[in-house]
């Protein structure tokens, strides 16, 4: 297809939008999803995960902006949704780090939850990670589901390996990845409720 063409494309599909088209919002996600995807998974250091999570936030960004006619250069909406895509990507990061040392994010998470089974500490150490055991594991039990609790658990707090934890929740490699970040969300989302009303 040549620049011409892509660009009347693009025109053409922002105006089915605009109208109220179901069917062009999917034809939109249809045509632009493989670039798109493969843009935020290079932004993400290949967490496909993460990648896939973002790209949701992109769709539901550029339809909204679409519906309300604030795209200024329609024939330009491939780089329009590039670019959503990564500012989602630097908005993900910055809050992130915005939230300091104070909350528990899905890095720090991992982090925090593996010093509770280090042996190597000393004994003051391990009274504060046995603490701190404690209000992971009431955390993890106000969770409402169930396959939250488990993987968490599983990984966590039982170190049992993925191979293991995919067998017995009957999940796929592919699929463990995206429950487990999942569930470190809804973990940091209770955890900073505890934070933020102690």
């Amino acid at each position: 297809m040549t620049q011409m063409d892509e660009a009347a494309f693009a025109e053409q599909l922002v105006e089915r939008i605009k109208n109220g088209e179901k069917d062009a919002e999917r034809d939109l996600v249809e045509r632009y999803q493989r670039g798109l995807f493969f843009v935020l998974r290079r932004k993400c250091s290949q967490d496909a995960v993460l990648a896939q999570d973002l790209m949701q936030d992109t769709w539901q960004i550029v339809i909204e902006k679409i519906r309300a006619d604030k795209i200024r250069e329609p024939q330009k909406l491939a780089a329009f949704i590039v670019q959503t895509g990564k500012n989602a990507v630097i908005a993900h990061f910055r809050k992130i780090e915005n939230k300091g040392s104070s909350a528990v994010d899905s890095h720090s998470l991992d982090t925090n939850l593996a010093q509770l089974v280090d042996q190597r500490d000393n004994p003051e150490q391990k009274l504060l990670n046995y603490n701190l055991g404690l209000m992971v594991k009431k955390v993890i039990l106000e969770m409402e589901q169930t396959r939250d609790k488990d993987i968490l658990f599983s990984l966590f707090l039982n170190q049992q390996d993925k191979k293991t934890i995919c067998q017995n929740l009957g999940l796929d490699s592919e699929h463990f990845d995206r429950v487990l970040y999942r569930a470190k969300l809804r973990f940091r989302k209770i955890w900073e409720q505890h934070h933020n009303t102690s």
